[in-house]
């Protein structure tokens, strides 16, 4: 904000937004509106700054720099002394004094797109319709690094509007700040570069923010609150003196005011060992999840897109639950896909296949797993905004052995100790119904009507069915081999190939140089025998 720490007093909304970014260094946690990728963490912030945009610099772990302009109310307008024009001026004249090379001051280096960003931070008050607009605009330019053409950057009348006047003051501030125009890829670059977020710290973000300090920083459950206050009085402070501060020195001046804070470093460092046994474990159930079918041209790996699993992934993170099915389901398929779109979409998973861990405590788990600390410990102070979710496959793998009660005690620690994490268990409908502790553990209604098995109507569940005729479909499309097996075989052959498993036999029993090498007869003879496919 322009005018500096003589104008900083009457700032309020510029010392939380810098709280906002401070949390997130405390937390060792990639804020998500600058835009980087994961493993850009912030690392330091600097307040009232000598750079043109002077508000907030966040300097990240990757080396990068997000220059950060915090502005209350933004509206559309294309006269340079609005307050879209002051935003706009301060982006060129950043952009000019960066791109002359090396400078005196440590943030005078050419900006770089994949690390660094210049980014807008408002408010909800009278924002909101520029904002959005504004991030919609910017996230295209992004994806074609080009201006052009208009239609395909703005493409409502308001979003044209927003493109219009942002194009006109770029246009205004290159002119008299380097006595030329941008080129039309120079523009496209800078505006790649821009994020712009709406950011309501009397609300919905102080509550994410409150309770990210909770999960990763602040060891007491009273004292969110007011670390959150006290770290807005650091930033000011910090703004009143054009300073700043890292990781440490944050941590050092919540410690000097009495608050207790969780050892993060050791933690996460347990959170990545968590992250690489999770790969390893999704990576021995990812053939579960795939077919590979007789195609015309050789054999072809396919996912059956199972509206099961699309329901898993979207109550997993707000509910605990049984995965439960007759053998070769597809429960195991149905626990790795629902996991890795939980993955991709941002959520802490760990998964857990049982007949990995053949232990008998969590203690035991906690050495198989090399972590430092207990693994409640450890989800308990995972750093995330979103819920957690524990995949376990196979319970039935235990079968009363010494893992029975390991993930027992696991399963009710999550469930007692861990709020923020929910727990997903995959068992087979024969052992839950010999298996009280587990249905004692998952007590509540199924998840779903749909997806419920009558005989366990007080137990959280989700019943991964035979395959519908449209997912069968799905393979037939590929393959017309299988196809016109289905097609041609009994009644009692079509019937068992809604089994995941039993298609993958059919597939397996064709897996000879040549598609169909083995006459069908001998599949269906196979598939058919009693027991041989139990």
């Amino acid at each position: 904000m322009t005018g500096g720490s003589a104008a900083h007093a009457g700032i309020s909304f510029q010392d939380k937004v810098s709280g906002f970014l401070a949390v997130h260094i405390l937390a060792d946690l990639p804020i998500e509106i600058l835009g980087l990728p994961p493993s850009a963490t912030p690392a330091r912030i600097d307040l009232e700054t000598t750079a043109p945009v002077d508000d907030v610099l966040v300097a990240t772990s990757t080396e990068g720099l997000c220059f950060v302009n915090v502005k209350s109310t933004v509206t559309t307008s294309d006269n340079p002394k609005s307050h879209l024009g002051s935003v706009i001026d301060q982006f060129v004249r950043l952009w000019i004094a960066c791109r002359a090379g090396r400078g005196p001051q440590n943030w005078q280096r050419p900006l770089n797109g994949e690390r660094d960003r210049l980014v807008l931070i408002t408010s909800p008050n009278r924002s909101a319709s520029f904002t959005r607009s504004f991030s919609r605009i910017l996230a295209r330019i992004a994806d074609r690094n080009s201006i052009h053409p208009v239609e395909t950057i703005a493409a409502t009348n308001h979003e044209r509007r927003v493109y219009d006047a942002v194009l006109s003051l770029v246009s205004d501030a290159a002119r008299r700040h380097s006595g030329e125009e941008f080129s039309d890829s120079e523009t496209a670059s800078l505006l790649a570069m821009v994020r712009t977020s709406l950011l309501d710290l009397d609300g919905m973000h102080k509550s994410i923010i409150v309770n990210l300090l909770r999960q990763s920083v602040v060891e007491v459950p009273s004292d969110p609150e007011q670390a959150w206050l006290q770290i807005v009085s650091i930033c000011q402070l910090l703004a009143e003196r054009r300073s700043g501060a890292d990781r440490t020195v944050l941590r050092t001046s919540l410690r000097d005011h009495g608050f207790r804070l969780f050892g993060i470093p050791g933690m996460r460092a347990d959170i990545r060992r968590l992250e690489r046994a999770t790969e390893q474990e999704l990576a021995s159930l990812e053939h579960l999840a795939y077919l590979d079918i007789p195609t015309a041209d050789g054999f072809e790996r396919i996912e059956i897109k199972r509206t099961v699993t699309q329901v898993l992934t979207q109550h997993a993170p707000n509910t605990s639950m049984l995965v439960i099915g007759e053998p070769g389901s597809g429960k195991s398929g149905s626990i790795y896909s629902a996991a890795r779109q939980l993955v991709s979409d941002g959520y802490p998973v760990v998964a857990i296949a049982v007949d990995r861990h053949p232990i008998d405590s969590l203690d035991a788990l906690r050495n198989d797993l090399q972590l430092e600390h207990e693994f409640l410990d450890v989800l308990q102070n995972w750093p995330s905004e979103q819920r957690g979710v524990l995949f376990i496959d196979a319970l039935d793998a235990t079968r009363g052995g010494p893992s029975d009660r390991l993930f027992q005690d696991l399963i009710r620690g999550v469930v007692e100790r861990v709020p923020n994490w929910n727990v997903v268990a995959s068992t087979r409908v024969f052992d839950l119904k010999f298996g009280i502790r587990y249905r004692n553990l998952f007590r509540g209604s199924p998840i779903e009507v749909e997806y419920a098995d009558i005989q366990f109507g007080e137990i959280q569940h989700l019943s991964i069915p035979n395959l519908t005729d449209e997912e069968l479909a799905q393979v037939w499309i590929k393959s017309p081999l299988m196809r016109d097996a289905y097609q041609t075989g009994t009644n009692n052959l079509r019937e068992l190939l809604r089994s995941p498993f039993n298609l993958f036999l059919l597939t397996s029993g064709n897996a000879g140089p040549k598609p169909y090498q083995y006459p069908i007869a001998v599949v269906t003879s196979l598939l058919v025998t009693p027991g041989n496919w139990l």
